[in-house]
């Protein structure tokens, strides 16, 4: 609820950023509510053994730990990095040992967890220039779509040479078309 209205706050500012703010929200709120739910319930899971209070703390430091590994070089003055020291000074002071155990049990936690968006833009990617040929798609599309992605061979990388569905099934791919249903005509023999 709280993106939705953050949402329509941003469309009642005129300014292409803003609008394209809230359109984004618009699209991709529902998707992350959901996704944040469940987290938030694997989160929930833990507060048996920690306070809700040591798990976010807990979060918020493996978070931090995550973009300072990502920076050259860490300043001992930059903020990220003077939070990081306080909040793991703060949970050391509370938990002792223990602290071990809720950063494991969050990262573990975490690890389970898949992100969809490299996945959907791989996807997208690939989709995109037939995009450029038809503005929308229908489900047909996608299906037909679907088996050429999984049964055409692949002319580089790690499976050159190979389909998704050989390298699932064992089974040679030689035609695709043939595959599923659309062999060639006899008239072109």
């Amino acid at each position: 609820m709280m993106m939705n209205s953050a949402a329509k706050t941003l469309k009642t500012i005129q300014q292409y950023h803003c609008q394209k703010l809230a359109t984004y929200i618009d699209n991709r709120g529902t998707g992350i509510a959901y996704a944040a739910h469940a987290l938030d319930v694997e989160l929930a899971a833990l507060t048996p053994q920690f306070s809700r209070s040591q798990v976010s703390r807990g979060c918020l430091l493996l978070r931090l730990l995550d973009e300072l590994k990502k920076q050259k070089t860490i300043q001992r003055h930059h903020k990220k990095y003077q939070l990081f020291k306080a909040l793991f000074h703060n949970l050391q002071q509370e938990m002792g040992e223990k602290l071990n155990d809720l950063l494991d049990s969050i990262k573990a936690l975490l690890e389970k967890r898949y992100r969809a968006s490299s996945a959907i833009e791989g996807f997208n990617s690939v989709l995109r220039p037939y995009l450029y040929l038809r503005k929308g798609v229908n489900q047909n599309f996608l299906e037909l779509f679907k088996a050429w992605y999984n049964l055409r061979t692949r002319r580089q990388g790690r499976y050159k040479g190979t389909s998704a569905h050989e390298c699932l099934s064992g089974q040679k791919v030689d035609d695709w078309l043939s595959m599923i249903g659309y062999p060639p005509s006899s008239a072109l023999h």
